[in-house]
């Protein structure tokens, strides 16, 4: 009796806390063909960008990027690493070749996505933005791949707190294993 009386109990308990979850898969919420209908979010919108100041060489960390016929160096600048409140981060990157030759940049690296997007280009110590920006797939082949690198672990995914010091942190200690 006691026994039966429980489980009518239980039944009923789980029946009031389900009850409600079952109404949300009724014609309401799913189509005729069974797709959800969600309810969209506010668009993804990116935040105004600013360009930083143009890098120091005390401000660069070096990133060991361990990638074959790859001939050069990266140092992101320590002091552009910005996380936006549209969750892209941006930094200043420079590549250096074998022969010293440097290409230095602005660009930002929405994690999310797995996109980049490139501002602006660094030439005679000052940098020239780009006209008309636009994210492009990061790709783990060609030129692309040490962004790939980037994203997988040093950037992304992102930390939760104190995120730029974080990032620094990472790129650090990076550095260090690989030396």
């Amino acid at each position: 009796m006691f026994v039966q009386r429980s489980l009518l109990i239980l039944v009923t308990l789980v029946l009031l806390v389900c009850g409600p979850v079952a109404r949300a898969f009724d014609e309401n919420v799913y189509g005729e063909e069974g797709s959800a209908k969600f309810k969209e979010g506010p668009k993804w919108q990116e935040q105004d960008v600013v360009l930083p100041a143009y890098p120091h060489a005390d401000n660069l960390i070096e990133v060991p990027l361990s990638l074959r016929d790859f001939p050069f160096t990266l140092w992101i600048d320590s002091a552009s690493l910005d996380v936006g409140e549209d969750r892209v981060v941006r930094y200043t990157g420079v590549l250096r070749s074998e022969a010293g030759a440097e290409n230095v940049f602005y660009e930002g690296i929405r994690c999310a996505k797995k996109e980049y997007q490139r501002y602006a280009y660094g030439s005679g110590g000052e940098f020239q933005p780009l006209q008309r920006p636009q994210w492009r797939r990061i790709r783990p082949v060609g030129q692309d791949r040490f962004r790939a690198v980037l994203m997988d672990g040093l950037l992304c995914p992102l930390p939760g707190y104190d995120r730029e010091q974080q990032l620094v942190d990472r790129l650090k200690a990076r550095k260090r294993r690989n030396f």
